[in-house]
């Protein structure tokens, strides 16, 4: 069994005397571009699906890091790795894109 740790990032806070989560910038956390919505909707599956990114990485026989860049929006997956990823769901490619349009602004 995988055990998976989610760290949290905290700083120290002088004004409340106690630790506080980092604000991430609103620019950060968008979902405006594809590519972060597609990561976006991959985590959500995952974890709804029970899978860490280590045990995600072997279902699929794609690399922990690539799955990660995947998830931050910092890459776009091939058509191959999207039918893959949306075959280890169930999921035909279209609902995965579906899903994944879902999340977009709807002026695109």
């Amino acid at each position: 069994m995988v055990t998976h740790y989610r760290w949290v990032a905290q700083l120290w806070s002088a004004v409340h005397g106690q630790y506080v989560p980092i604000q991430h910038h609103a620019r950060d956390l968008s979902q405006d571009s594809p590519q972060k919505a597609f990561g976006v909707v991959l985590r959500q599956l995952r974890l709804d699906n029970g899978y860490s990114q280590d045990s995600y990485a072997h279902q699929t026989g794609y690399h922990r890091n690539y799955i990660g860049q995947l998830e931050r929006g910092e890459k776009s997956p091939s058509l191959k790795a999207l039918f893959d990823f949306a075959g280890s769901f169930e999921l035909k490619p279209s609902e995965l894109l579906k899903k994944v349009e879902e999340r977009l602004p709807h002026d695109r």
